[in-house]
């Protein structure tokens, strides 16, 4: 079966190609925006990296031919220009929807975020909703995976909370009231290593 990894360069998105190159029966198109992330995706037969735009509908539709399925995690945790919430998080997943429907691609998973909610004070949790109700509203048969807040190596969680202790002081989220339970890249869910055989289950034709 041939998967398509949107944004492959992500913590998450090494994680799994990292899996899937040990893999026999999945090939993967990584798609990626620059040729320095490509340079970070695994070095496999299984895995072809491929760079996009995802303001350009019809070569992401080109990308998708064959694929069965499109695991979308392309997004962002914290605005940074000119990275929004509606470019990054909205705009990506509504433009690879429409891709995967011109293509004729089965499946769509999108990792999401537990909180995710169109009524939420938060812009983040706001966006996170619309981008769900885009892919759903695509026409092509989709996925939500709401996780919480994911650390390990290279993600953007463990990325601020390294940043904020570097400060000498922590700002308390909700003033103390705020909970999270964080989840490890490797314990996505599905499989003890990860999101592959997840990729499988909600993947297959």
């Amino acid at each position: 079966m041939k998967i398509a990894v949107m944004g492959a360069n992500s913590s998450v998105g090494l994680n799994l190609l990292a899996h899937v190159a040990a893999s026999e029966d999945l090939d993967v198109m990584a798609g990626v925006r620059s040729k320095r992330a490509a340079d970070l995706v695994p070095a496999s037969p299984r895995i072809t990296s491929r760079l996009i735009s995802y303001d350009d509908v019809d070569d992401l539709t080109a990308s998708l031919e064959g694929v069965s399925c499109v695991v979308h995690l392309a997004g962002i945790l914290i605005e940074r220009r000119p990275a929004t919430y509606a470019n990054s998080n909205v705009a990506t997943a509504a433009a690879v929807a429409e891709a995967a429907r011109r293509a004729g691609v089965g499946h769509v998973v999108l990792v999401s975020v537990i909180g995710a909610s169109p009524d939420s004070p938060n812009r983040y949790f706001r966006s996170k909703a619309e981008a769900e109700r885009v892919v759903a509203e695509s026409g092509v048969s989709s996925t939500v995976l709401r996780t919480p807040i994911l650390l390990g190596p290279g993600t953007a969680g463990a990325a601020s909370i390294v940043r904020v202790v570097g400060l000498g002081h922590a700002k308390l989220l909700g003033g103390g009231r705020y909970t999270m339970r964080p989840l490890d890249v490797d314990d996505l869910p599905g499989h003890p290593r990860g999101l592959p055989s997840s990729a499988r289950r909600y993947c297959r034709p």
